[in-house]
């Protein structure tokens, strides 16, 4: 997620290269907050998920976790 915050920011301070219209800067800063929002779902849908694993096996220690086929 740090990086994807770098990223925002280094789009916003660009000074190097050919000058972009808002509209190119609009769609960067977009795609980049697009992807944040992944990463961080991802991050939550991850931790959620061993959570409710660790509170299962707390009420029921015969519980067997499975994990998804790919």
């Amino acid at each position: 997620m740090r990086e994807r915050m770098q990223r925002i920011l280094e789009i916003a301070k660009s000074t190097e290269g050919p000058l972009k219209t808002a509209d190119e800067i609009e769609e960067l800063l977009i795609e980049e907050m697009r992807r944040l929002g992944n990463a961080t779902m991802t991050e939550w849908a991850i931790q959620a998920e061993q959570r409710v694993g660790q509170e299962l096996k707390a009420q029921d220690p015969g519980v067997v976790k499975r994990k998804k086929k790919r």
